[in-house]
């Protein structure tokens, strides 16, 4: 960070940092934020850009993006944790726990909040999100969408968690990925958490979204922090029947049994 300040705080230059580090809870691993503010005094503006979605909507990503190395944990152990620590996997759910650290070390109007359900429909969506707070509006000409703007596309949300049950205690293989994906992706949207655990964890959080978006709303009077409706016919974990585990057991069997 001193090269940074050094080599660029005097210049026209914009940096922009990112790191999935900033988003760290625990004390131990967390980023400190006082030492990082003074590590930018070179420059003449920060801005700390903050994108947040619904808690039951992070938690579900959580799960998937944890799932792609190891072996997650049961989801109801997970939304118990939320909703007990205001933490999930070390990182932050009580989003105002996160504002009242960064206040400490940056000014309010040094915080940005960005409602990530409603820039992700714009066009360029996070991105241009991401060059406005720099203070570029119109996204550059050569600008390209990158592998079709699923660099960082989660699995199907059911089939993922199907097959982490299969595969416990290790990492479910892209073979079994494929056999739950066969009898539950169906071109149907899905969800790993159940209805009362959507609504549970809505519950837990709404006084303290409240009391974020009232603060901020003093220095970014546009802030909001909203969640589109799932579809009617969006697939829940409670909708996983018997009949759907007796097909997945039938799609794994199958080359066994043509080959034995």
């Amino acid at each position: 960070m001193d090269w940074v300040n050094k080599t660029y705080s005097q210049s026209e230059t914009s940096v922009f940092l990112s790191s999935e580090e900033f988003s760290r809870a625990e004390r131990s691993r967390s980023v400190d934020f006082q030492r990082l503010r003074h590590k930018l005094t070179g420059f003449d503006r920060v801005t700390v850009l903050c994108f947040l979605r619904p808690q039951w909507r992070f938690l579900q990503s959580i799960y998937l993006e944890v799932s792609r190395s190891r072996s997650p944990p049961r989801l109801p152990d997970l939304v118990q944790e939320a909703i007990e620590t205001g933490r999930c996997q070390g990182l932050y759910m009580r989003y105002g726990e996160l504002m009242r650290r960064l206040r400490i070390a940056f000014a309010p109007e040094e915080i940005a909040l960005v409602d990530f359900e409603t820039v992700k429909t714009k066009k360029n969506g996070i991105l241009a999100a991401a060059l406005s707070s720099c203070g570029i509006n119109e996204p550059p000409a050569d600008l390209r969408v990158v592998k079709q703007g699923h660099s960082n596309k989660s699995p199907h949300a059911l089939s993922q968690w199907a097959a982490n049950l299969l595969a416990e205690p290790y990492v479910a293989s892209e073979s079994l990925r494929s056999a739950t994906q066969t009898v539950l992706k169906n071109h149907r949207p899905s969800c790993v958490l159940t209805r009362a655990e959507i609504a549970q964890l809505n519950a837990a959080f709404a006084e303290d979204n409240a009391g974020l978006i009232a603060s901020q709303r003093e220095v970014q009077p546009s802030f909001g922090l909203t969640d589109t409706a799932l579809p009617d016919d969006c697939m829940h974990r409670e909708d996983v029947s018997i009949e759907h585990w007796l097909h997945i057991g039938k799609t794994l069997a199958r080359p066994m049994v043509a080959t034995g």
